[in-house]
């Protein structure tokens, strides 16, 4: 009894403590840019649902938002997967030829592992303040502000980071693009 309750305590100590690091323009080891729909099915489990683009265009239309100018649809994806509550924080993984290319890490999902373990490159984490990522990832390529966040885009570095009332509230995660590319998509969503 007493080993099965030491046991139980290490468990639950290393799940509070386990850090899922990640890094701009790839994501996570076994989480990441360019992998497969079997491979990420694998990693997250079932997704909750599976959504057309035409689909998604539709809802964040009706949200008011102008999805031309908005990464994902730039980007052009086939279909997302939608997550449930997981140890990544990974809301939204959107797909284009049956290969990740955009990935939504969010402070929103819920999971046993706190938010705060998920780093991007062992420096800032969600949660932490504005000041954090500016002093990590540098001058933004785009900034623009929305009605309560604000999303700092870094094209270049294949990251995008929304904050929310002071706070990181979501990554963004894509393949980091050339210094000429992301001239070309500052110009679309900008």
């Amino acid at each position: 009894m007493k080993s099965t309750f030491l046991s139980l305590i290490t468990i639950v100590s290393l799940t509070l403590h386990a850090q899922y690091n990640f890094k701009a323009g790839y994501g996570f080891d076994n989480l990441h840019i360019g992998m497969s729909k079997s491979g990420i099915i694998e990693t997250l489990g079932e997704p909750e649902e599976e959504v057309t683009m035409t689909n998604e265009r539709a809802m964040w239309e009706d949200g008011g938002y102008n999805t031309a100018k908005e990464m994902p649809f730039v980007l052009n994806f086939d279909y997302l997967l939608i997550f449930p509550s997981n140890n990544f924080y990974v809301w939204k993984v959107f797909m284009k030829d049956e290969k990740a290319i955009y990935i939504t890490v969010s402070a929103y999902m819920e999971s046993e592992v706190p938010k705060e373990n998920i780093v991007l490159d062992g420096k800032i984490k969600l949660g932490d303040g504005f000041s954090e990522m500016l002093n990590y990832l540098g001058k933004p390529t785009l900034r623009k502000e929305r009605e309560s966040s604000t999303i700092y885009y870094f094209l270049e570095k294949g990251i995008s980071v929304n904050v929310d009332d002071g706070l990181i509230a979501n990554f963004w995660i894509y393949t980091p693009m050339s210094a000429k590319q992301a001239k070309k998509i500052k110009k679309k969503i900008g």
